[in-house]
């Protein structure tokens, strides 16, 4: 089963193979925000993490399951990635494909490695506020780290566009998912059930919206 660029999306690729810009991501390369948002949907959790829905409208709740769902089919994955990627072809390739992107954002901006560079910078300096209770500096190197990382997300975003760079990326696309296959054959029926649960997600959130809009219109 060939899957497109344009099929699986780039947010796709970020979450099943560490690509570049592991400071931009969270330290698990599977975590798509499923779990934070089903958590400011339901507005709690309960003691184990698990996003509570008790008292809530059976469509919130069901939004909420399907959340649930798409976190554990994205663990899955994960697991199977990162068995994957013990194949030493698969390390090289990934490599290769992360020194191509960087070589081709910094064509685009010749600042990226400063950029990279002051983000971790920023990083550190933030943790060291935070430990030390500074909330206002914490709160401006929040909002730096924020302008830097949709500064270095636009130039990846940039650089993949490129032709030579998107077909590196097929290629490493299709050979990680030939070895997920290898690894577990079920990996195609996890990846389709996932692009069908965030389709649902996608088309539930302009009905919330809409609902929240006529709600409020009228009074």
């Amino acid at each position: 089963m060939r899957r497109s660029v344009s099929r699986i999306g780039l947010a796709f690729l970020a979450a099943i193979a560490p690509l570049i810009f592991a400071a931009c991501s969270s330290d698990d390369p599977g975590d798509d925000g499923a779990s934070d948002a089903a958590s400011a949907e339901s507005g709690q959790t309960d003691a184990s993490g698990t996003p509570a829905t008790g008292g809530a409208p059976a469509d919130m709740q069901a939004q909420v399951a399907v959340m649930t769902e798409l976190q554990s089919i994205n663990q899955q994955l994960v697991t199977i990635r990162d068995q994957a990627f013990e194949r030493p072809e698969l390390q090289a390739q990934e490599k290769a494909l992360r020194e191509q992107v960087q070589a081709a954002m910094v064509s685009i901006n010749p600042d990226v490695l400063q950029l990279e560079a002051r983000f971790e910078e920023a990083q550190a300096e933030f943790a060291a506020a935070q430990q030390a209770g500074d909330q206002e500096k914490g709160q401006t190197l929040m909002a730096e780290l924020q302008t830097l990382q949709g500064t270095l997300q636009q130039l990846q975003g940039q650089a993949l566009e490129q032709e030579d760079v998107a077909a590196s990326v097929e290629t490493f696309r299709e050979g990680l998912f030939a070895e997920m296959r290898v690894v577990d054959a079920r990996s195609d029926s996890l990846m389709s059930r996932a692009e069908e649960l965030n389709e649902q997600l996608q088309a539930a959130v302009p009905a919330n919206m809409g609902g929240a809009e006529d709600g409020g219109g009228g009074r």
